[in-house]
């Protein structure tokens, strides 16, 4: 793991090493001028500065500056590159400092993830629709402490909201915590029941409780779905891992395909930080775009 670890972080200094040389060269030539390039136009050959000259014949050298040529700065500093390759190396270079950046925040951030998982409670939720367009939907919450630092429940307990068309809602807890699962029921008018049963006893009693058919053949698929799921949720708490949502919802607990879900994830991470990176290196792009162009445009202007 430790050499994989290494070879990454080879393999992408590497990467950026490639991107951002190239636009260090970009910027080093579109920008500078050599010293040894005189201020003022001069005579290719012997560098004499020619300003008002009666004609065009070097007073140092005696050479035709028609034929040799007049150096400038600026006529050197556009052979040696140009606006677009100040652009793109400044471009370069900003690419490879943000994305370093982005590698930082990300790691901070997937680090407080796991740091929030393995040292607190998390909790899962998922919204549950019949297939079937029956007249309610099933909240699924499972919530407990997660441990070893993984997206997985040690100890659980579990929350099932069932709502009817008309609002009214009915919900049981069962607690996976105890040998013999136990449960609490709180019906539509508010009351309270609690005992010890088997998941599907208890799954019942939500239904009747609901003031649903518990005879009807599609009501008993539901129940026997809801009831596979709700067992495997608290005896095998970390098959619900928030990468894979949809495997356990819709095909791992129960392969009937009864329900359409909308799931939700074990803990929320928080993208602030990637977003300000993101900002900042846009900002400063920008800034840095128009302080090399002027620069550029200063090195083209030829000095008398």
């Amino acid at each position: 793991m430790m050499m994989y670890g290494i070879a990454a972080a080879l393999f992408w200094i590497v990467v950026l090493a490639a991107i951002v040389i190239p636009g260090i060269m970009l910027m080093w030539r579109g920008l500078r001028v050599p010293r040894r390039i005189p201020k003022h136009p001069s005579c290719s050959n012997c560098g004499y500065r020619v300003l008002d000259l009666p004609n065009w014949t070097c007073p140092e050298c005696g050479q035709d500056l028609r034929r040799i040529g007049i150096t400038t700065r600026a006529l050197v500093a556009r052979h040696r590159g140009s606006t677009f390759g100040v652009v793109t190396g400044w471009t370069l270079i900003m690419l490879c400092i943000t994305a370093v950046g982005m590698m930082i925040v990300w790691a901070k951030v997937i680090y407080s993830s796991v740091q929030a998982v393995s040292s607190g409670p998390v909790s899962y939720s998922v919204g549950m629709t019949p297939m079937s367009g029956a007249g309610y939907t099933i909240q699924f919450d499972l919530s407990g402490t997660s441990s070893m630092g993984t997206a997985s429940l040690s100890t659980n307990t579990l929350d099932l909201v069932l709502t009817t068309d008309d609002g009214a809602s009915t919900m049981l807890t069962m607690d996976g915590n105890t040998g013999v699962m136990q449960y609490t029921l709180i019906g539509p008018d508010a009351s309270s029941l609690e005992g010890s049963a088997t998941a599907d006893q208890a799954i019942s009693m939500l239904y009747e409780s609901a003031g649903l058919d518990t005879e009807g053949v599609l009501e008993m698929s539901e129940m026997a779905d809801l009831t596979s799921y709700a067992e495997t949720a608290l005896s095998l708490p970390e098959m619900v891992d928030n990468s894979v949502p949809s495997q356990f919802f819709m095909g791992s607990a129960s392969s009937s395909g009864l329900w359409s879900s909308s799931a939700g994830v074990l803990f929320q991470t928080d993208y602030t930080y990637v977003r300000v990176t993101l900002a900042i290196g846009a900002l400063v792009w920008i800034v840095g775009l128009v302080l090399v162009i002027r620069r550029r445009r200063r090195l083209l202007r030829v000095e008398i």
